[in-house]
């Protein structure tokens, strides 16, 4: 992915997850198509719709969702470019690209292939007094100085408890 000249962020995050209960299993959540590798960069793209109590949590959809589904979800396509890799004994470490991302999207597309993110009880995550989801990094084009710029953290530090 690129930032280009047409207004495009990117946007990194580092999340801590737990492999609890699998998305697809649960109310809302389409089938997986796809084998989770690890270690490995992978894709995970859906249309987003309201769900639960208050509407305060998202659901993705795809083309295997029910019709009634989809035509309560956006039109536009969301992508979390993921990298899934054990972090310590029960717990995996994912970096997150997305770019342009919809409300909940990361939160929601790991729950969704089987790893919530611990602190996240809106998404089924593993109980603890902090959500383990860490901005880290921004790309973008700069119009002032012509050429795409990135901030980022390290992301070493973010994941020690």
């Amino acid at each position: 992915m690129r930032c280009r000249n047409g207004g495009e962020i990117l946007k990194e995050y580092l999340a801590i997850c737990s492999p609890e209960g699998k998305g697809q299993d649960r109310d809302g959540y389409p089938p997986l198509t796809q084998q989770i590798p690890f270690q490995q960069r992978f894709s995970l793209a859906s249309r987003f719709r309201a769900w639960g109590r208050g509407r305060k949590a998202v659901r993705p959809v795809t083309a295997d969702s029910p019709f009634s589904a989809s035509t309560k979800a956006g039109r536009k396509e969301y992508r979390s470019d993921l990298f899934l890799h054990p972090a310590a004994q029960d717990r995996f470490r994912c970096d997150v690209t997305i770019v342009n991302g919809f409300r909940h999207q990361v939160r929601c597309h790991l729950a969704w292939c089987g790893y919530p993110i611990i602190g996240d009880a809106l998404y089924g995550g593993q109980q603890s007094d902090v959500l383990h989801l860490f901005a880290c990094g921004l790309s973008f084009y700069d119009r002032y100085v012509d050429r795409k710029v990135h901030y980022a953290l390290d992301r070493n530090d973010l994941d020690k408890e």
